[in-house]
């Protein structure tokens, strides 16, 4: 499962990130946007990481196809 992880200060503890890289049964996948990374994790690897990321919103990802017909008819061409 892949998970987001938003960090909800400013700027993420130092110990936070390494807590999460060296969390057995987790895989940092991407990490370019601040305050956000992108994991690789089992849902119990997931949840033995909530309880000490306190400042932290953890969720599964989501993935949404982009809208098709009758959608994709009515958008304008370039």
């Amino acid at each position: 499962m892949r998970y987001i992880l938003l960090c909800l200060e400013e700027t993420p503890d130092p110990d936070d990130l390494r807590r999460i890289a060296n969390a057995q049964g987790v895989k940092i996948i991407a990490h370019e946007i601040p305050r956000v990374l992108l994991v690789e994790a089992s849902q119990e690897a997931a949840d033995k990481l909530r309880p000490d990321l306190k400042k932290w919103s953890i969720s599964e990802e989501v993935d949404y196809s982009s809208p098709s017909y009758p959608f994709s008819k009515n958008l304008p061409k370039k």
